[in-house]
């Protein structure tokens, strides 16, 4: 019998594939739209978000494609 994951390890798991897929997002719109115009990496991000099945604000969109278009890795 394989021993079932408390709801503690559940949660975590979780946290850490959402993580994951906001990584990818945040990868996948980098590479792909490197120092483009705003407008069109915070639409870059909407979409890729919505690909791997992250929720993201309009905040987070903007900050991150400010610091897309402007060529910062971090």
């Amino acid at each position: 019998m394989e021993p079932v994951p408390s709801k503690y390890e559940t949660d975590l798991l979780r946290v850490v594939e959402q993580a994951m897929r906001c990584r990818a997002v945040w990868e996948e719109v980098s590479i792909t739209h490197w120092s483009r115009p705003f407008e069109e990496v915070k639409d870059a991000l909407q979409a890729s978000a919505q690909r791997w099945g992250v929720v993201i604000d309009d905040g987070t969109a903007t900050k991150a494609a400010w610091q897309i278009t402007g060529g910062s890795w971090e």
